[in-house]
């Protein structure tokens, strides 16, 4: 069958009209998918913590091992970090005022839930007692810890019982150098904190005298880590889901273990305190 030199000329504009549609259809829809994705890829997320070493400390490698796992995460959804450090209470603080939405490193306590969003867990920490080596005490409950005078953290949450409870003293400090100095003095009969930190900031500034000291084997409490996000803030729940989708890849892939090993190797190799 040969075709007209006007039925060819309308063959060949009915095919451009189709091809034309098509070029619309690819077109608009990239634009709907760059539309979806590209302002994930450019959120700011402004990431509030307090320097808690080996967690969060911006002279070590991905400024610490919490902040390089949230970072990690929260990256693979499409956010760009900025870490802003502050002291603790204030880190809360602006926090609940929504100045700063979003903390990298918390713990869950009843009180907390009533102003933040918590993360999936990413951290496992335990609580233990530090003590002199040689003082003749054992841990088995809080009873235990009648009339002592105990070194812990402005503003931490150790665990819901230890906090609620009476009959010793709480020796309140910024930071556990100081507890651990008063520790070794003697001012006071025993500390609480995270066995990590512990171990990491004695190697660090405590030379031959972390021998004289050495941790209680029943741990005080197990405490998940978490990212929080103020309730005030208008995307709360997607940056939390967000983060947990992250999450879910980076342990997924390796890139979380490989993390993790990194953190550990610095820690232990420079720790010499006997288990």
């Amino acid at each position: 069958m040969s075709l007209t030199a006007e039925t060819s000329v309308a063959l060949c504009m009915y095919r451009w009209s189709r091809a034309k549609s098509c070029l619309r259809v690819v077109a608009l829809l990239f634009l709907i998918t760059s539309m979806t994705i590209a302002p994930a890829q450019d959120r700011e997320l402004v990431v509030g913590t307090s320097i808690w070493p080996p967690y969060v400390d911006p002279k070590l490698p991905g400024q610490g091992l919490a902040v390089s796992i949230v970072t990690a995460a929260l990256e693979r959804s499409g956010y760009r970090v900025v870490i802003k450090f502050e002291d603790w209470e204030r880190t809360l603080s602006a926090a609940k005022a929504g100045e700063t939405a979003v903390i990298a490193a918390a713990w869950y306590t009843p009180e907390r839930e009533r102003d933040f969003l918590f993360s999936e867990p990413y951290l496992t920490n335990e609580i233990k007692f530090l003590k002199r080596r040689g003082t003749p005490f054992s841990y088995q409950s809080l009873d235990d810890l009648k009339g002592l005078r105990i070194g812990v953290v402005y503003g931490y949450a150790y665990s819901p019982e230890f906090d609620r409870a009476a009959g010793f003293t709480r020796a309140p400090e910024t930071h556990v150098v100081p507890n651990i100095v008063e520790l070794l003095s003697g001012s006071i009969g025993l500390m609480v904190g995270d066995e990590r930190t512990l171990r990491y900031e004695l190697a660090r500034h405590f030379g031959k005298q972390r021998r004289d000291l050495e941790f209680l084997p029943k741990p005080l409490a197990s405490r998940e880590l978490h990212l929080v996000v103020s309730r005030a803030h208008p995307q709360a729940h997607t940056i939390v889901n967000d983060f947990n989708r992250g999450l879910a890849e980076i342990r997924r892939d390796g890139t979380y273990r490989k993390l993790l090993r990194q953190s550990n190797e610095e820690i232990w190799k420079r720790s010499y305190l006997a288990k």
